[in-house]
């Protein structure tokens, strides 16, 4: 069984790991997201990608957008153990 300072220090490494990926989605990640839909709207309103093509583009920036979201519950969710075993609660 793992001591509380063990843990500790293990949900600090894994916080790290969240901000790191947090890091990654807001520098590139939303922003490609962003980009994604942006040209999937202009190249099917000039008709040269299809309704199919449109959607799948969508589809993916959408993803990347879910994802961040979720990286960020996870972040919160680990930030939250952090104080219950600092004792900040």
């Amino acid at each position: 069984m793992l001591t509380i300072s063990t843990e500790f220090k293990a949900k600090q490494q894994e916080l790290q790991k969240f901000q790191f990926q947090l890091d990654w989605y807001e520098e590139r990640g939303l922003k490609s997201a962003s980009e994604l839909i942006r040209f999937a709207d202009r190249a099917y309103n000039a008709g040269e990608i299809d309704y199919i093509e449109y959607i799948s583009s969508l589809k993916q920036a959408i993803q990347i957008k879910r994802d961040h979201l979720e990286i960020t519950k996870q972040y919160n969710q680990c930030a939250l153990d952090l104080k219950y075993l600092g004792g900040s609660f």
